[in-house]
């Protein structure tokens, strides 16, 4: 019988508990090549209750720890470059980080007899990788999925030159769109033939069209995060505009981030009625447009203090018992002042909490539209899980929402960060129904062709056995 092929998967995002969406995609891939003849065995950070091993179906899975409880925040908040490059003490924090990653995995290549090492993300699993080819001539695959991409641009090819060694060293560098793979070609053509674009697996036993679930004619639906680069204050501008010509339309919004006090202020600047169904993540910024608003040092993910005694950022009144924050501007008695819409309707935006996958599947469902406008998105996940779900979409040129969206034929694209244009294209789409069915039809059809998990894992599969095979 031919022995599995034993891989290591670096990676500082994999779930922690069920329905945790942390690193939700690494693990499907996981699951897949089990059936591959592949043995994943994971190496992530720990973080409080999470268990230091576990085996999860077929999986093997270490959490290493670098710190106390309290001091094991790196990870999953999504602030670990603000930490980072915020203070000399984020520098050490970070730097203990990656030797207790680099001692874990060391641990754990000869305890597990490892064939092939694969790390996601450039940063940190790939200075851990670097450190590693010091001493170890296995084979190495590396994953980029768009932050760590970034990086390398944000800082002018500094961290390139950095990983430089380590990059011509590997035997397959995959992107999961053909924008962040055109990103490293720009910098260095001697990787050519060791790039290769390898989309993100998609779970369709979770994300499919439900016939169950009654479409809702007007309404748009953007899953996001507050940050500068996924232009969420953009989305609204062009939201107020929608509502001028389409005043039944909504928009509900899934998502933290840093920059939620903000938006909210925004939304409620338009006059557009707001219900806000999750705490902000950081305390009120100062008036002004998202995109001049710094990051606070807060985790996006920290919710904020209520019930103290003190008021909450939006209209001066606290949430209520199910954590809602209803505008100032609505429920009064008046007309609203967008759309000329009378009392006792939805709220034109609603802010929800992140959610699992299971329930996203219901809220793509639910949707006429689902938007995604970020500046130069590495994927574009939303747009192609809601094409699954056999919704329209709507995009920008940016990025790799491009690989997913074909103007026309599979989706609308807009220009970026063009409010108006961004606005057009969501009016003809909730308007024109054929046209709507029709992008639908073939968002579905395309997705289940490209994204589909099991094609994708048995390709990933391919690439770890040949590197296994080329030692």
């Amino acid at each position: 019988m031919q022995k599995n092929t034993r891989l290591l998967i670096l990676t500082h995002n994999y779930p922690r508990y069920p329905r945790d969406h942390a690193g939700v995609f690494i693990s499907l891939l996981c699951r897949r090549l089990v059936d591959e003849s592949i043995q994943p065995i994971v190496l992530a950070p720990h973080d409080s209750g999470a268990a230091e091993y576990e085996e999860n179906s077929g999986v093997k899975i270490y959490r290493f720890r670098y710190g106390s409880d309290q001091e094991e925040n790196l990870a999953y908040r999504g602030n670990m470059q603000s930490i980072v490059t915020g203070s000399l003490g984020g520098v050490v924090r970070f730097r203990r980080f990656v030797r207790c990653f680099r001692a874990a995995a060391t641990e754990i290549i000869e305890k597990e007899k490892i064939d092939v090492i694969a790390g996601h993300w450039l940063v940190p699993a790939g200075i851990v990788m670097k450190s590693l080819a010091r001493d170890s001539a296995l084979p190495m695959i590396l994953s980029s999925h768009g932050t760590d991409i970034r990086l390398v641009k944000k800082f002018g090819g500094l961290p390139y030159r950095y990983f430089k060694s380590l990059c011509h060293r590997l035997h397959r560098w995959t992107f999961v769109s053909s924008y962040l793979k055109d990103q490293i070609l720009t910098r260095d053509l001697n990787l050519e033939n060791r790039l290769e674009v390898l989309p993100l697996p998609h779970d369709e036993s979770i994300f499919y069209s439900d016939a169950d679930v009654v479409k809702e004619a007007a309404l748009v639906v953007a899953v996001t995060r507050f940050t500068e680069q996924k232009r969420v204050d953009v989305l609204i501008e062009a939201f107020a505009l929608v509502v001028k010509e389409f005043p039944e339309a909504r928009l509900e919004i899934y998502g933290e981030g840093p920059l939620q006090p903000d938006i909210e202020r925004l939304i409620e600047s338009r006059g557009l009625s707001l219900d806000v169904r999750s705490v902000s993540g950081t305390p009120p910024l100062a008036v002004g447009s998202a995109r001049e608003s710094k990051t606070q040092g807060k985790p996006w993910g920290a919710p904020k203090s209520v019930g103290d005694g003190s008021t909450d950022s939006v209209g001066g009144r606290p949430p209520d018992s199910e954590g809602r924050r209803p505008s100032d501007s609505v429920g009064d008695g008046s007309p609203d002042s967008v759309g000329g819409r009378p009392p006792g309707l939805p709220p034109m935006v609603t802010i929800h909490r992140p959610l699992p996958q299971d329930e996203l599947r219901t809220v793509y469902n639910r949707a006429s539209v689902v938007v995604l406008n970020s500046h130069r998105e590495g994927f574009g996940l939303a747009l192609s899980e809601a094409m699954l779900c056999g919704t329209a979409v709507v995009g920008v040129r940016s990025g790799g929402i491009t690989d997913i969206i074909e103007h026309e034929q599979r989706g609308l694209l807009a220009e970026p960060d063009d409010a108006p244009a961004l606005a057009s294209a969501l009016i003809r789409i909730l308007k024109d129904t054929p046209l709507r069915t029709k992008l639908a039809a073939a968002g579905h059809e395309f997705a289940h062709a490209t994204y589909a998990s099991g094609p994708l894992a048995a390709r990933y599969a391919q690439l770890v056995q040949d590197a296994a095979a080329s030692v």
